[in-house]
């Protein structure tokens, strides 16, 4: 799984990274950062498309993904879980509290 680049139908062009970058174990959110809720319509589409991609690499892989959402409460983590499962092909995702 390389590297997408995908042109949108304006100027924004969102690149989807691949398996073939260095893992990076603990990722954290840079604070003050915004993106526009037009930017955000349209990188949506092409977010969720790459992400069920992933998905679906994912299956054939030797090894279990499992990820884990710490944080405190109120911190919109369930908001992200619920964001996941809607995007993601459920047939292939199993959500533990």
């Amino acid at each position: 799984m390389g590297c997408t680049e995908v042109q949108t139908t304006k100027v924004r062009t969102f690149t989807i990274i691949g398996a073939d970058r260095e893992p990076e174990m603990f990722r954290t959110a840079e604070l003050g950062r915004t993106v526009t809720k037009e930017a955000y319509h349209e990188a949506v589409p092409v977010l969720r498309a790459g992400l069920l991609a992933a998905q679906q690499q994912l299956r054939s892989a030797s090894f279990p993904v499992i990820i884990v959402f710490g944080g405190v409460d109120k911190g919109g983590k369930i908001e992200t879980i619920n964001l996941l499962n809607e995007w993601l092909d459920p047939r292939w995702i199993v959500t533990r509290a």
